[in-house]
């Protein structure tokens, strides 16, 4: 009589179908850090161009930037147009659009912050901010002198 021997390895259709599950996970896992590293370079981006554009309202503020006149610029370090931008932010532009907002000499500025993704180079990406700006009439300009009467 002729004895049955027990098998003590994995037959090749075990291994197969291993080898596919474990190669399965592996690409689920690599994509899900492909996409959070998209996700995480998106994020950087909008936050500076988020900066940028609180940076462009400070200089509006301090009149460095007018917005009466100023149309359009860059964040290079040397901006023509006076606006200075964070350093490595030369591939992110600015354009200001303004509107009467209703009031006398009060106007809503409206500052878009573009640039290219890093992903996606064919579709630039914009972060846009609104602000409003009430521009003082020439004749009511301060003058310096605030001293208070009889001084």
């Amino acid at each position: 009589m002729r004895q049955r021997r027990t098998s003590q390895g994995f037959t090749l259709m075990e291994v197969m179908v291993t080898v596919i599950v474990v190669g399965t996970a592996i690409a689920v896992i690599a994509n899900g850090f492909a996409a959070g590293t998209r996700t995480t370079s998106r994020i950087e981006q909008t936050t500076r161009a988020a900066f940028l554009a609180t940076e462009l309202v400070s200089q509006l503020e301090t009149e460095e930037v007018d917005f009466l006149t100023e149309t359009e610029g860059d964040f290079s370090e040397e901006a023509e147009t006076g606006a200075v931008g964070a350093v490595g932010s030369a591939e992110y532009k600015w354009r200001l659009t303004v509107a009467e907002a209703g009031e006398e000499d009060l106007y809503k500025v409206k500052i878009e912050v573009t640039w290219a993704d890093t992903f996606d180079e064919e579709n630039p990406r914009t972060f846009e901010l609104v602000r409003y700006f009430y521009r003082q009439p020439e004749d009511e300009e301060d003058t310096g002198n605030n001293a208070p009467a009889g001084q």
